[in-house]
C-alpha cells in the first residue's frame, strides 16, 4: 500500500485556515450579533432615559412658567397699589401746600415781625 502524497506546504496553510475559518464564522459572527444587540439595547435604555428626563424637565419648566407669572401677576398688582397710594400721597401734599399758600397769601401778615399790629382790643 501506498501512501497518498501529502499535500503540499502552502496547500496544506490554506486548507487548515479555511477550515479554522469555518471553526470560528459559526462563533463569529453570533458574537458580533451579540454586541451589536447589547449597544442596540443600551441605546434604546439610553433613549428612554432622555426621553423621561425630558418629560420630567418639560412638566417642571411649564408649572415654574406658572409660578413666575403669578408672581409677577401679584407684582404688578401691589405696584399699581403702590402707584396709586404715591398719587393719593402726592395729591395730599399738594393739597396742603396749596392750603397753606392760601393762608399765607392772606393771613401771613399777622405772623410777620414787621407787619402792622391790630389794636389791642379794649374793655
Amino acid at each position: 500500500m501506498s501512501q497518498p502524497n501529502p499535500p503540499p506546504h502552502d496547500d496544506a496553510i490554506d486548507h487548515g485556515i479555511s477550515k479554522y475559518m469555518v471553526k470560528i464564522q459559526g462563533l463569529l459572527i453570533p458574537m458580533l450579533l451579540t454586541i451589536i444587540g447589547f449597544f442596540a439595547v443600551q441605546c434604546y435604555f439610553s433613549l428612554n432615559t432622555v426621553i423621561s428626563d425630558n418629560q420630567r424637565f418639560n412638566t417642571y419648566m411649564g408649572t415654574n412658567n406658572m409660578r413666575v407669572e403669578a408672581v409677577e401677576k401679584d407684582l404688578m398688582e401691589v405696584k399699581s397699589q403702590q402707584d396709586q397710594l404715591r398719587a393719593a400721597q402726592l395729591a395730599g401734599e399738594k393739597k396742603t401746600a396749596d392750603d397753606w399758600s392760601d393762608f399765607w397769601r392772606q393771613y401771613g401778615f399777622m405772623f410777620s415781625a414787621n407787619a402792622p399790629r391790630a389794636p389791642k382790643p379794649t374793655r
